[in-house]
């Protein structure tokens, strides 16, 4: 194998500039055609939730100080709410009021249902689909039964506010980023390999290729004959082996 620098990947690379630029063309064209033509557009909404033990609720009502305690009592209270959230129960509700038309597991393999941080109360709820106006109204549908459907579990629970989904943005696929991540990689890969056939080839092409493989000086070139023949240089080349 012969030693790698960053000389000669420069040089390498150089060489090779049209057989990478092929590449990276060829690959961005087929990745855009897919993107575009071939990938089924997906779009999420997301709404959220605070939810409280509520305390802080009663505190708010009755206009009075809210105690360090009180809040992280009910950001951890909250991470309880977010499992209660992400039972099946919710989701056969939606179901339900989806008329059936999907599943509570596909309903549930749609939504991500999470705090936005550690120490966050709100609760992001985000669903998937094909349909931008279906993924609104998955969130905004699911979002009515929080209340009640808590309070199945743990009375005393509050949900202080609730924001709708008001617009579903597409999340797949990404044309831009997908074609310029998937071009680059494909041409890491075949620059790869290109690097890995010329670490172990054998074969003397010309002086270059003689340097690297021998760590000793060329003193000079025998003549390449095949192209002085196509060049019409007949000095060498007589009839009958003759000058």
């Amino acid at each position: 194998m012969k030693n790698i620098s960053f000389l000669m990947l420069f040089n390498l690379a150089i060489k090779n500039l049209w057989i990478l630029i092929i590449c990276a063309v060829i690959t961005a064209a087929g990745t855009f055609g897919f993107c575009e033509y071939v990938a089924v557009d997906r779009y999420s909404a997301t709404g959220s939730v605070i939810v409280t033990n509520g305390t802080l609720l009663v505190q708010r009502e009755d206009k009075t100080g809210i105690s360090n305690t009180d809040v992280v009592a009910s950001v951890n209270f909250s991470e309880t709410i977010k499992d209660i959230l992400n039972t099946n129960g919710i989701f056969k509700k939606l179901a339900s009021a989806l008329d059936n038309k999907y599943t509570y597991e596909q309903l549930k393999a749609a939504s991500k249902i999470e705090k936005r941080s550690e120490d966050s109360l709100f609760i992001d709820v985000t669903f998937e689909s094909t349909d931008k106006e279906e993924a609104k109204r998955m969130v905004n549908e699911y979002l009515k039964f929080t209340d009640s459907y808590i309070e199945e579990f743990i009375e005393g629970a509050a949900t202080i506010s609730v924001s709708d989904a008001d617009a579903a943005k597409k999340v797949y696929p990404n044309t831009v980023t997908s074609t310029i991540l998937i071009s680059f990689g494909a041409v890491l890969i075949c620059f790869s390999i290109i690097v890995l056939v010329h670490s172990y080839t054998t074969v003397i092409k010309d002086e270059d290729s003689f340097k690297e493989m021998f760590n000793i000086p060329v003193l000079g070139n025998v003549p390449d004959f095949d192209s002085a023949r196509k060049d019409k240089k007949y000095s060498y080349y007589g009839k009958g082996g003759n000058n």
